[in-house]
Formats: C-alpha cells, structure tokens, sequence
C-alpha cells in the first residue's frame, strides 16, 4: 500500500503541475506487483485538493 500527499506553493497552483505528477506517480506504484492500494487524505476544507485527487482517480 502507498500513501501520497503533496503541498505546492501557492504561484504554481492551477498550471496543472500535481494532476500531472500525481497521475503518473498513481499509474507507476499501481503496476508494480507488490502495489494493491493507493491511497492519499486531504484537508476536508480544502475542496480544490480533493477534486484534484479525484481527477487523478482517486474517490472518497
């Protein structure tokens, strides 16, 4: 199992720089054999991050 989070600073948000690192760090633990669970938490406040993850793949 692999847990993920991030934090990126504010002057890189909305350039699309964690879909695309999270996509592919998603994709690459999930095809390695010993891999049978991703999973990541945010802050329940912060319904950017959430929709983030989501659009990656992740569900609540």
């Amino acid at each position: 199992m692999v847990d993920m989070g991030y934090a990126l600073a504010g002057q890189f948000w909305g350039q699309g720089i964690m879909t695309e690192a999270l996509a592919e760090l998603t994709e690459r633990c999930l095809a390695q054999p010993e891999c049978y669970r991703v999973q990541a938490a945010c802050d329940v406040e912060n319904q950017a991050s959430a929709r983030l993850w989501e659009k990656v793949g992740f569900s609540r």
